[in-house]
């Protein structure tokens, strides 16, 4: 036992600063990229495709309409995308295919929005874009903030029975004042959304 902890102590230095020089390495080689074979990458490839994807809903004919840009401007294209394109081209079976062309349409929807802040383009931050949105987004989002922090409530609590009854009790007032904000914008948002049925 003494041994292996000797030799951690000597070998997870080393580890370590590897690890770290070569994420810097990495870091700075992606910062390093210049920008003219990036613009070719967002305009030629992944804003188009992007576009394709939004604006067209049958899968063969966006095949169809990817594969120009594929065969076009292959070497600008991201290698994790070349491979879901080429899955989604062999691809038989539907079920999979769907499964395929999900995991392809969320590539693009990443790259095309690094491809963005990269180049500078005008990106809206979170809270601009709530404030833009409809009002059935924006109860949308505030469900899954309730959500998310009466999940993390029940989880500390949890955790609080064996460590403390004052954090305890901390996260089960959150809990319960979650549950409620979250059971009336539920609420509010079927109201809404009857309204505007009735109102059609």
């Amino acid at each position: 036992m003494e041994i292996i902890f000797e030799a951690l102590k000597i070998l997870l230095p080393s580890i370590i600063t590897g690890l770290f020089a070569f994420f810097i390495a990495k870091y700075t080689y992606h910062k390093n990229i210049p920008l003219d074979k990036l613009e070719i990458s967002y305009n030629r490839i992944y804003y188009p495709i992007y576009q394709i994807i939004s604006n067209e809903n049958d899968l063969k004919k966006i095949i169809d309409k990817c594969m120009l840009y594929f065969c076009k401007y292959n070497k600008y294209i991201d290698a994790s995308t070349i491979r879901l394109f080429n899955l989604l081209c062999e691809c038989g079976k539907e079920t999979k295919r769907k499964s395929i062309y999900r995991r392809f349409k969320d590539n693009i929807y990443d790259r095309n929005s690094y491809l963005r802040i990269r180049l500078g383009y005008l990106q809206p931050s979170f809270a601009q874009m709530y404030k833009y949105a409809m009002p059935s987004t924006k109860s949308f989002c505030r469900i899954m903030i309730g959500l998310f922090f009466i999940y993390v409530s029940l989880i500390v609590c949890g955790i609080a029975t064996i460590v403390s009854t004052t954090i305890f009790k901390i996260f089960a007032v959150i809990f319960v004042v979650s549950m409620l904000w979250t059971v009336c914008e539920f609420i509010w948002y079927l109201l809404r959304s009857l309204y505007y049925k009735i109102r059609k």
